[in-house]
């Protein structure tokens, strides 16, 4: 099937690598900033359809505002994927697709984004995806786990509330060994192959993290606290991933999981086959692909 994605390289690459992974299996052409030397930003959708053979549909993948006419198509189904629906991203995205009309989306949050996004009617089909991890890149390398707890070192606390404080917990526990310090894709990888814990603070509309299946892709203990985005994903703690309350006893757990190794080696082994059997980006473009033949082609 031939696909064109509009998206730039600027994506993060949890959002990139959906888009990739799509590419293995389907004829896919990137449009955007960072992937065709001439570029324009105010190219015309036609210029672009005039040069590329024809499409079976167009997906703009979180960013796809940066080509004009797009709301002229009609012949062409239009699939967008929407992710950061709150805050002041929502207005922008809402802007986005009131001007370009798209067919259907796809949604990462079923308990606050499909509820919101509904009822602005801006798009007339809504379907929940989950945000997976791509099985090529986050698996399980048996490497030595020398690394007690690593975390994500963002701390927008306006869109993630926990994480400042998670951050500020691991900086005072000088007894073990963390790393919260940003890293590029490769590297990110292969830390979480090597650390014990993966200490995650959620957004504040209860959403599931891609980071949440990447750690557990790798057979790393994921920490984190319960959101309503978990039940749309079967996730449970103490069967898939370990729970905190909040930022009271983040340091408790810390310790416990870090002391009962075998109960953490057995929970975080449970999380990593829940993930390879559900939430790769291999197993997602599946379910992806078969919504949109089933209602746009």
């Amino acid at each position: 099937m031939r696909i064109l994605v509009l998206q730039t390289t600027k994506l993060n690459f949890a959002h990139r690598s959906f888009t990739e992974c799509l590419k293995r299996v389907h004829d896919v052409t990137f449009y955007g900033a960072g992937f065709v030397e001439d570029y324009n930003s105010n190219i015309s959708i036609f210029k672009i359809l005039e040069k590329y053979p024809k499409f079976d549909f167009i997906l703009s993948n979180a960013k796809g505002y940066f080509i004009r006419d797009l709301h002229e198509i009609s012949n062409i189904p239009k699939v967008v994927i929407v992710a950061d629906y709150f805050g002041w991203r929502q207005n922008t995205v809402n802007q986005w697709l009131h001007l370009n009309k798209y067919d259907l989306a796809f949604v990462f949050n079923e308990h606050w984004t499909k509820v919101e996004l509904g009822k602005k009617k801006l798009v007339p089909k809504i379907f929940v995806i989950p945000p997976g991890a791509d099985g090529f890149f986050f698996k399980q390398m048996n490497l030595p786990r020398t690394i007690d707890v690593m975390s994500t070192a963002s701390q927008s606390t306006n869109f993630y509330p926990f994480r400042a404080s998670i951050n500020q917990t691991l900086r005072g526990m000088q007894d073990i060994k963390t790393q919260i310090e940003k890293l590029p894709p490769k590297k990110y990888a292969e830390y979480l192959n090597k650390s014990k814990i993966f200490l995650h603070g959620a957004d504040r509309v209860g959403g599931v993290s891609f980071k949440c299946f990447e750690a557990m892709a790798c057979g790393t203990l994921l920490l984190t606290h319960w959101v309503p985005g978990m039940v749309t994903y079967g996730l449970i703690a103490g069967k898939h991933f370990a729970a905190f309350n909040g930022p009271e006893d983040i340091e408790e757990k810390i310790y416990y999981w870090l002391e009962h190794e075998e109960q953490r080696q057995k929970l975080a082994e449970a999380g990593r086959r829940y993930t390879l059997r559900n939430f790769t980006n291999q197993k997602i473009i599946k379910y992806f692909m078969k919504i949109i033949q089933r209602e746009l082609l």
